[in-house]
């Protein structure tokens, strides 16, 4: 990737150091107050950027991290999403069960409201992988299904299961950094009522993942001509 390559080439020129004026940055001390706090740490190119070379205007990440760590508040914060994988698995496992044990499935769900948000999906299966995986518990790391939690424990730790730092929301959606698996480092988020489809038995179904996924990038790919501005610029120390 070009940007780690650019990131690598300021280490060599400043020996990772730099004193630049007049910009902002998120220190290291910040972020591993942030992995003390939440218990997820940023990838090391994104570490490197901010608390080395920084940015001359304030954006998104800059002010949620400066929120995120005034006080610890894991809703909002913090996204856990699903891939495909998982979803088929979970459409494949509810669809072996006998019809009483798919019952019990909905009757042991634990959100609120539960009729009226299943009768707006148009399948159980649909429920399970949106409003269940939507619902998220980061503090007691469960959804509100013992059905998911169980096929989720086979997955925690692997890139099934991305967890991803808010960065901006509104009443359309959210935008965020993905912390984990290979795509580390890449913008991530939602689109509040839409939602990306898998095809399993011929049949589409939506699921809670990252909606940005097709129009993914690396989250400094932004930043490449003031990255190379900046290698041109003598470090002000």
């Amino acid at each position: 990737m070009r940007i780690i390559k650019l990131l690598d080439k300021h280490k060599v020129l400043f020996n990772g150091k730099s004193d630049f004026k007049d910009r902002y940055f998120i220190t290291e001390d910040e972020f591993e107050r942030f992995t003390e706090m939440y218990g997820i740490s940023f990838p090391d190119e994104i570490i490197y950027f901010y608390s080395r070379i920084g940015i001359e205007k304030e954006n998104d990440l800059t002010r949620s991290m400066r929120s995120a760590l005034k006080k610890r508040w894991l809703e909002g914060r913090l996204l856990l999403q699903i891939s495909p994988v998982l979803a088929l698995e979970i459409i494949e496992r509810y669809q072996s069960l006998p019809e009483k044990e798919k019952n019990r499935v909905i009757e042991n769900t634990k959100l609120p409201k539960k009729t009226e948000i299943l009768n707006y999906h148009a399948t159980v299966e649909e429920y399970l992988l949106t409003e269940i995986i939507a619902d998220f518990d980061h503090e007691e790391k469960k959804f509100p299904s013992d059905f998911i939690n169980q096929i989720a424990s086979n997955y925690w730790g692997s890139n099934e299961l991305i967890y991803s730092f808010v960065m901006w929301a509104h009443c359309g959606g959210c935008g965020s950094i993905i912390l984990n698996t290979d795509r580390k480092g890449y913008d991530g988020g939602q689109m509040y009522g839409h939602y990306p489809k898998v095809i399993y038995d011929g049949k589409e179904y939506e699921y809670f993942a990252n909606y940005w996924g097709k129009m993914e990038k690396h989250h400094l790919e932004e930043y490449e001509d003031y990255l190379i501005k900046t290698l041109k610029e003598p470090s002000e120390m």
